[in-house]
């Protein structure tokens, strides 16, 4: 009985049937390509939720040496009274025209790649082949999800190395350009949630070779 509804599910044809060996070694690889998955998409929402894409440090004496920059706002060691600091935090907001492009492309992008991938890997179908859909639609979703994520994480990485400078709104009090910065914890977090996604693709998109010739060779 189990045997005939591992066919159907396989689409194979009655009276062939893969050896045991090769049905273990492919739930291995899926399990192994949806854990990946899993993991890219942790990374990306760590990444995503992380002030520190781009650290900036001013010059030595003044009253705040280190800010921290993310997606959504800006963090920084604010002196008080009483000779003592705080961390003192600033959102930005859609109508803060003045900021780059990038830092409002990363906030759709990275939103867009977490509620994606997270979809991806909960969402229940019920095609006719499962395996085959598994094999197309999953590895291909996961390819475009780690070249997606890329993309603000390489513009940011870009904006460090040229020094490039941000118009924060007036109120925030903050310099246009640092006196040096550096990527952030943030990007490098970006960077092995693209890993593990374009890895689980991979897996993902070559078990679909091995699984086509299983069935042409039974």
């Amino acid at each position: 009985m189990f045997q005939k509804w591992l066919k159907r599910k396989l689409g194979l044809a009655d009276g062939k049937f893969p050896d045991a060996a090769w049905l273990i070694h492919l739930a291995y690889i899926r399990l192994i390509g949806f854990t990946f998955a899993a993991i890219g998409w942790i990374l990306c929402l760590t990444a995503m939720g992380v002030v520190e894409w781009r650290v900036w440090y001013l010059m030595p004496g003044t009253s705040t040496e280190k800010i921290r920059i993310g997606i959504w706002g800006v963090c920084f060691m604010e002196p008080t009274p009483d000779g003592d600091s705080r961390k003192q935090c600033l959102e930005f907001l859609d109508e803060h025209l003045s900021l780059p492009n990038e830092i409002f492309l990363a906030q759709d992008l990275m939103s867009l790649i977490c509620i994606f991938v997270l979809w991806k890997l909960f969402h229940k179908g019920r095609p006719k082949n499962v395996l085959l859909i598994f094999f197309w639609v999953g590895g291909t979703l996961n390819l475009l999800s780690g070249f997606t994520i890329l993309i603000p994480l390489l513009w940011k990485m870009y904006s460090v190395l040229v020094n490039d400078s941000i118009h924060f709104p007036n109120y925030f009090q903050l310099p246009v350009l640092p006196y040096e910065q550096n990527a952030g914890f943030a990007i490098y977090v970006g960077i092995s949630a693209s890993g593990f996604q374009l890895t689980s693709s991979i897996l993902i998109l070559s078990e679909k070779c091995w699984f086509s010739e299983c069935k042409r060779n039974n």
